[in-house]
Order: structure tokens, then sequence, then C-alpha cells
């Protein structure tokens, strides 16, 4: 896997963590 590869995939996955999925993450945590 190509360093421009792993850009893109973790882009990706940044446009999937929504602000909505962090709360819901920092009240499971609480």
């Amino acid at each position: 896997m190509t360093s421009q590869e792993v850009e893109e995939r973790t882009q990706e996955v940044k446009d999937l963590i929504t602000p909505e999925l962090l709360q819901h993450l920092v009240a499971l945590g609480e």
C-alpha cells in the first residue's frame, strides 16, 4: 500500500468520524 493510498483511507475515516459520533463515544466513556 502506497502512502497515497494510506492518505486516502485516512481521509475516508476522518469523514466518518462526525461530531455526533465523537459525542456518542464521549457519552459511552462517562
